[in-house]
C-alpha cells in the first residue's frame, strides 16, 4: 500500500514539473514573433510578444536627422497572459515543492486556462500608437507562431494539472 502511495506522489511531482516547464516555455515565447500584420496573403510586418505588450517604435535617419515613429503602445491585455502563465507556473512549482493542496492546483489550473484563452485572442488587444499614425488597421493583425505556441503550452500545463488532480 505504501509503494502505491509513493508512486502517486512521484507522478504528481512529474506532472507538476511538466506544468512548470511548459509554463516557462509559454513565457519564453514572448521573444518570438507573436502577431503578424497581414494584407491579403502577404505578411507585411511581424511583432514579437515583447513589442506587442510593451510598445514599439521605429527609427529612421533622413538627411542626417533621426525620426522616431511610435507604432505600438503598451497593451496590458497582451502582457496579462504572460503574467498569468508565470503566476500559474510559480503556484505549480510551490505546490510541487510543498504539500499538495487542492486549492492551489485549481487556482493554477484557472490561471493556465485564462492565459491560453488570452494568448489565442491576442490580436484583438493590440494597441496602435495613435489614430494619426495608424498605419496598421485592426483587421490585419493575426496570430503568429509565438502566440500559438504560448497558448498550446499553457493548455498543456492546464492538462498536466488536471491529470494531477484526477490522479489523487
Amino acid at each position: 500500500m505504501a509503494k502505491k502511495m509513493k508512486k502517486s506522489n512521484n507522478l504528481g511531482l512529474i506532472l507538476s514539473g511538466a506544468a512548470v516547464l511548459f509554463a516557462l516555455a509559454a513565457v519564453c515565447m514572448m521573444f518570438v514573433k507573436s502577431i503578424d500584420y497581414v494584407v491579403g496573403e502577404n505578411v507585411l510586418v511581424s511583432f514579437t510578444g515583447m513589442q506587442v505588450a510593451f510598445g514599439y517604435s521605429e527609427k529612421a535617419t533622413i538627411l542626417g536627422s533621426t525620426l522616431t515613429t511610435k507604432i505600438l503602445s503598451f497593451s496590458f491585455m497582451n502582457l496579462l497572459p504572460y503574467l498569468l502563465a508565470l503566476a500559474g507556473g510559480v503556484l505549480a512549482l510551490l505546490n510541487a515543492l510543498g504539500k499538495n493542496k487542492f486549492l492551489t492546483n485549481v487556482i493554477s489550473l484557472g490561471l493556465f486556462v485564462a492565459a491560453a484563452i488570452f494568448f489565442f485572442t491576442a490580436p484583438a488587444y493590440v494597441v496602435t500608437a495613435s489614430e494619426a499614425v495608424n498605419t496598421y488597421a485592426k483587421d490585419g493583425f493575426t496570430l503568429a507562431i509565438g502566440s500559438i505556441l504560448s497558448g498550446v503550452f499553457s493548455a498543456v500545463s492546464a492538462f498536466c494539472l488536471v491529470a494531477k488532480i484526477l490522479v489523487k
